[in-house]
């Protein structure tokens, strides 16, 4: 019985993880969770307020969960409270002008930012899972290289870093 209930839950709990693998070219849904997972593992509890499209970049804004759109208002105002932000360069995976294919609209993780506390739990547990608060300023907790991708964890001072998708070999 106990392995019936194990396999039974197991899509479940595979269905929660990230792969941080396909940072490089996420689909909107996959986008979307690894946005959600690092708010979830956040210190101070977050909602999802909006996505703006700049460009050719999707931002996700995530605001603390006691703010309600009122307080934020209208326009860039979520701007005065505690934000988490997750930036995805979007790219159409496999377009081919000259043989008229359209491609597929694809998301490539560009950076997180946020106050440190509220962006290295992410951090610790899909990258550098031996980075701790006490080693954390040490380069090689700072970055991780896995295959033609190059991930960093960089200080933007005042408790603020951000991660930051350096180089993704497949969308150059």
């Amino acid at each position: 019985m106990k392995k019936l209930l194990l396999f039974l839950l197991f899509p479940f709990l595979a269905f929660t993880q990230i792969n941080i693998d396909k940072t490089c070219a996420l689909s909107q849904n996959e986008a979307r969770k690894y946005a959600d997972e690092v708010v979830a593992l956040s210190k101070d509890k977050f909602r999802f307020f909006t996505i703006e499209n700049r460009q050719d970049t999707d931002h996700y804004i995530y605001v603390p969960a006691q703010v309600t759109d009122a307080d934020i208002g209208t326009g860039h105002n979520y701007m005065n409270f505690e934000t988490v932000e997750v930036v995805y360069k979007t790219f159409m995976d496999g377009k081919n002008a000259d043989l008229k294919i359209p491609g597929v609209k694809t998301y490539r993780m560009e950076r997180v930012h946020g106050q440190f506390l509220n962006i290295f739990p992410f951090w610790q547990k899909y990258y550098v899972p031996e980075a701790t608060t006490e080693n954390y300023k040490d380069y090689q907790m700072r970055e991780l290289r896995k295959g033609q991708m190059l991930v960093k964890f960089v200080n933007l001072d005042e408790g603020y870093w951000y991660i930051d998708n350096v180089f993704c070999a497949k969308t150059l």
